[in-house]
């Protein structure tokens, strides 16, 4: 690879890779020590273990230069927000001269019910959170195949973004995307992509485009852009946004500005020192590994109401009785959409697929506001049988559906709809 070619990495992630492959280099000491029986079993789990921590790092940074090098003149960029497996997937048949494949495999990430989980993290983004109801319409739109409109929609959103966030347009010469800590935010990736975006386009002309050429589109230059390509890549281009000002925020938060008001000092003191203190005395439950019949009022009658499990357990009666409705309430969105319209989603999502039992076989307490809890799940198309295992991510929110910490006071859980991936999987294998 090209070292002019090659995307810089955030300062947080390359030292992530050199400690672990500096622990690596222990791995020559310590098959020596197991070679004379020191250390025992334990020791070879270890050696293990650094061997796939070493070949992980060294993987995801190939697959991110790797990337960087095959797609960013296309429109793609990696980021913290991309699908690592569409990646790889992607990148493989890439390496096969297949450039076509290739992007038809990174559109995937930017379509269907993919396509919601996209616009729930955006709608958790400054500068995308009050612009839910033109993400919602890019959405309807996209699903619709309706690529005409898409493309000028989220030009416009990404314009406003940049207005509210960066205080000039997105598009603007001056304005300043770079972000050492994020990937998209290296002056090779999304500065360098806009620049591209923005060339000048003088003649008007039917030809296909498949790169999202902003001043073509909105000056009407180029009428070839109504396509799932050049849509996918918008989509695309709001998550690198999106990524480069968290990292952003998140750099601000460690650097907070030197010269606060006194009030601001006290104010920001007392909140920080609360949710820490209430983080720190945090602890997970013990590890529950067994089986429970969700269906069984004996079995479960331990679970307390408030919770995840409890309210998993709500989820999936309400899902074997085809209550649409309360699936929808008990379903997070961060995009604060209508319980009606959540339940015809689900609905027209779930109403082949029947649940017709489910246990939990493993709860596991990730976080404050986050619990995982495995279950297998017996579901029926046509009459059509199948048992799969599912991991729902479980997550704790208030009375507007922000994350808090459980034990707050409007504390409550719901599922987090990654589920709705693993329906539409499940359906095709039944079908």
């Amino acid at each position: 690879m090209s070292q002019d070619h090659k995307l810089p990495l955030p300062p947080a992630f390359q030292e992530q890779i050199n400690l672990v492959r500096s622990i690596g280099h222990l791995e020559p000491f310590l098959a020596l020590l197991s070679r004379f029986g020191i250390g025992g079993d334990n020791l070879k789990t270890i050696i293990a273990d650094l061997k796939d921590s070493k070949q992980q790092a060294t993987d995801l940074a190939k697959l991110i230069e790797g990337f960087h090098e095959a797609f960013s003149e296309l429109g793609w960029l990696i980021s913290e927000s991309t699908n690592i497996e569409t990646a790889k997937a992607a990148l493989a048949v890439h390496e096969d001269c297949r450039v076509e494949d290739a992007e038809d495999i990174l559109a995937t990430d930017y379509e269907g019910e993919r396509l919601h989980f996209v616009v729930t993290r955006l709608c958790q983004t400054k500068g995308f959170k009050i612009r839910r109801e033109q993400l919602q319409e890019a959405l309807t739109l996209t699903q619709e195949t309706r690529y005409i409109a898409t493309a000028p929609l989220l030009f416009i959103i990404a314009d406003g973004v940049g207005e509210d966030v960066f205080q000039k347009s997105i598009f603007s010469e001056g304005v300043n995307l770079e972000e050492l800590h994020s990937l998209a935010g290296q002056p090779d990736a999304l500065p360098k992509l806009i620049r591209e975006m923005c060339r000048t386009r003088r003649k008007t002309t039917r030809k296909h485009i498949s790169f999202p050429y902003r001043n073509g589109i909105l000056h009407g230059r180029d009428f070839g852009y109504g396509n799932r390509l050049v849509t996918a890549k918008c989509w695309s281009f709001l998550s690198n946004i999106a990524d480069v000002i968290r990292a952003r925020e998140a750099e601000e938060a460690l650097n907070p500005p030197s010269n606060p008001s006194l009030s601001e000092t006290l104010t920001n003191y007392v909140q920080t020192k609360e949710l820490r203190e209430r983080i720190e005395a945090w602890t997970p439950r013990p590890l529950f590994e067994g089986r429970i019949n969700v269906f069984a009022k004996s079995e479960i009658a331990s679970f307390g109401s408030g919770e995840p499990e409890a309210a998993l357990v709500e989820f999936l009666q309400a899902w074997k009785k085809n209550n649409f409705g309360r699936m929808g309430a008990l379903t997070v969105y961060f995009d604060k959409r209508a319980i009606n319209r959540r339940a015809g989603e689900i609905r027209e999502m779930m109403q082949d697929l029947t649940l017709i039992d489910a246990a939990i076989i493993r709860i596991k307490d990730r976080a404050p506001a986050v619990t995982e809890i495995t279950a297998d799940l017996t579901t029926c198309v046509d009459s059509a049988k199948r048992t799969d295992r599912f991991n729902f991510i479980m997550n704790c929110v208030d009375d507007v559906e922000e994350v808090t910490i459980r034990g707050e006071g409007a504390a409550h859980w719901q599922v987090i709809p990654f589920y709705q991936d693993w329906v539409i999987r499940q359906r095709a294998l039944l079908d």
